[in-house]
């Protein structure tokens, strides 16, 4: 198997589960923050779903190094989740 596929399964591995986690977080309602936050939710579920569209576009490009973009993007996220959660 090439490095190439390797790389892609591992791609969609990741946006699964990050698809995953955008359904779970989809349909939650905020907490009542104040109203100098109105929006903000909102604002942040459509940047998300954003992100995993442009991750699944870059995934299912013919060139390699848009593959290789799309890993790096999802390392990124993985890397960010991880230090919000821990700190």
């Amino acid at each position: 198997m090439s490095v190439i596929k390797l790389i892609t399964n591992f791609n969609w591995v990741l946006i699964v589960a990050y698809g995953a986690g955008v359904l779970y977080i989809l349909p939650l309602q905020g907490s009542g923050t104040g109203h100098e936050m109105a929006g903000v939710g909102t604002i942040l579920k459509v940047v998300i779903v954003v992100l995993l569209l442009v991750l699944i576009g870059l995934n299912r490009s013919a060139s390699e190094w848009t593959k290789i973009v799309a890993l790096l993007i999802e390392l990124l996220v993985v890397l960010l989740l991880y230090y919000f959660f821990t700190n």
